[in-house]
Formats: C-alpha cells, structure tokens, sequence
C-alpha cells in the first residue's frame, strides 16, 4: 500500500465499522511534530552541541 492507494483503503474500512457500528467514526488527525527543545539533529536524531551549526554524523544543517 502506498500513499493514496492506503488512504482509500482505511476510509473504506472506517465507512465498514461505522455501517456496522451505526455510528460514525472520526478520522485520525495527524500528529503534528513538535519543536524539538532538545539538542538532536531533526535530520538523523543524534546529539548535537548547542553552538553546532552542522551535525557531526550526518552534516545537516542545522537552526
């Protein structure tokens, strides 16, 4: 499954409990990312010093 094709297949499937239910089933709200307060790349999620401009690991750029 991907993107769309997974998308469809799970609004049929709430469609499915909530004609079995006889209720009606709200869709999932994607999570949103918080700011990480942390000092890990956003990129590769190792730690990282706080004056660092790029990470040693993976060289993203980082604030």
């Amino acid at each position: 499954m991907i993107g769309g094709q997974a998308s469809r297949e799970v609004k049929q499937i709430f469609s499915k409990i909530e004609e079995y239910l006889g209720v009606v089933v709200a869709e999932p709200v994607p999570e949103k990312a918080e700011p990480s307060t942390s000092n890990t790349c956003p990129s590769c999620g190792k730690p990282v010093g706080a004056a660092d401009k790029f990470c040693q690991n993976c060289g993203a750029k980082l604030k």
